[in-house]
């Protein structure tokens, strides 16, 4: 066991890692992370990501809708965004009147998936990331189902910014960006 300083989490966790034969075969070892404040990470909380298929039905999304909803099919999504076979990062498709918001693309990877739903799961509001209600693998690319949270876009907001306050996010980004590649 050994504690280490995770920079993004802005505190030491303590790092327990036991391997097994099986959790080789899936070429990981088994990690579990524990915040002074006794939060837990555990990694049976990730969902199996060799699926080409997952739909989480104890997600809101299914509460609300029920349990027969489908998610949209990734032909439909495509179909939605405009986006050519050759655009490397298509933008996200909305689904506003079933609050969704479809996230895809070859750059997309069913790990952000996982992030997030570790996020909500163990810091439920005090980080806000939207909630994951599935993903889809299809002809390569990765599709994200998760939540629609209202509200505006920075790129759609960006001319209408003052100087100051683009060199601040700027100053944010790059903070993070350099935060991220320490760890």
């Amino acid at each position: 066991m050994r504690t280490t300083e995770f920079p993004l989490l802005k505190q030491p966790v303590r790092v327990i890692t036991k391997a097994s034969k099986s959790n080789y075969a899936l070429g990981c070892s088994w990690v579990m992370l524990t915040m002074p404040d006794n939060r837990r990470i555990d990694p049976s909380w990730l969902p199996v990501t060799a699926l080409s298929q997952m739909e989480f039905l104890d997600s809101s999304f299914f509460q609300l809708h029920g349990r027969n909803q489908r998610l949209p099919a990734p032909a439909e999504v495509k179909a939605l965004s405009g986006a050519g076979a050759m655009q490397p990062r298509p933008s996200p498709v909305r689904f506003e009147s079933l609050g969704l918001i479809v996230k895809f693309g070859y750059h997309v990877t069913i790990y952000e998936a996982q992030c997030l739903q570790i996020i909500k799961r163990v810091f439920n509001d005090e980080i806000p990331v939207p909630e994951v209600y599935g993903w889809r693998v299809h002809d390569g690319q990765v599709f994200i189902y998760m939540q629609l949270i209202q509200g505006e876009a920075l790129i759609d907001q960006w001319d209408s910014l003052s100087i100051s306050d683009k060199m601040g996010y700027m100053r944010s980004a790059a903070r993070d960006r350099d935060v991220s590649a320490v760890s």
